[in-house]
Parts: C-alpha cells; structure tokens; sequence
C-alpha cells in the first residue's frame, strides 16, 4: 500500500500498490478515492457559489447597462463585456411537426438521429447487419459499485 496525502488538510489515504494488488486492496481504494473525489467536488461548489452569485449579480447590472444604452458591446482596459445570442428550437409537438416537414419536403427544418435501441435490435435480426448508413459501436467502461 502507498499513500496518498492531501496537500491542503494533510489527510492520508491509504492506496493499493498496482504492482501486486489484491481484488479487495483495489476495489476497496477506488471506491475511497471516490468517495473522496465527491466530498472535494461538493466543498468546491459552495466555495464557487459567492462567486457565481457576485459573477451573476454584475451580469445583469451590465446587461441592464447595455439595453438601456442601446449597444451590444462596452470595453475598457480590462477587458469587454456584449451580448452573446444564444438560440434554441425545441419540439412541441412531434407528429405536428413530422406531418409539416414530410408534407412540405422542408427536411432541413429537422435533424434525424439513428436509434440506437432500434439499430440494435435491427442488426439482432439481420446477422449482425447495421441498417444502411448507420454506424453501431457498443462502448464498455469500468463501474464499481459500494456493496
């Protein structure tokens, strides 16, 4: 076992070895060290949270300033403070808005994605056949659960 050792509190945590580990010593430091990675992440938001909230507080003061003056942008040495336009156009109502496109051909009002449940079942049966134009990947990762 070596050790890991927090520079701010000094806390020592004991880690596997991976020369010669055993199944508990590395399931038990993972779990550890996740555990530990969660508390530091969870301290680290509340410390953040004033500085958002003052962050937040001279954003709107600013985009306030710039309505009222009319301009998009203001700079100084510092540096500049605009408006950024960020736009979303979300589903209201699918079959609606499948009739629409399908019935007016204006298929570039919709961005059409493959299933992957579908794909799956798809190449399930048809010997291993994606559907023509799709790509299917199956990706694995490493999950280690607390009993």
């Amino acid at each position: 076992m070596s050790e890991l050792v927090d520079k701010d509190t000094g806390e020592v945590m004991q880690v596997a070895d991976t020369a010669d580990p055993t199944l508990q010593q590395m399931i038990t430091t993972y779990i550890a060290l996740r555990d530990k990675k969660a508390e530091i992440v969870k301290v680290q938001k509340e410390v953040l949270k004033q500085y958002n909230e003052a962050m937040d507080e001279i954003a709107l003061f600013l985009k306030g300033w710039l309505g009222k003056q009319h301009v998009n942008a203001i700079g100084c040495d510092a540096g500049v403070a605009f408006i950024r336009r960020t736009r979303s156009a979300t589903i209201a109502d699918t079959q609606l808005f499948r009739e629409f496109v399908i019935e007016n051909k204006n298929f570039e009002l919709a961005h059409f994605t493959a299933n992957k449940d579908a794909v799956e079942g798809y190449i399930s049966e048809n010997d291993g056949k994606p559907p023509p134009g799709t790509n299917f990947r199956v990706y694995e990762d490493l999950s280690v659960n607390r009993k």
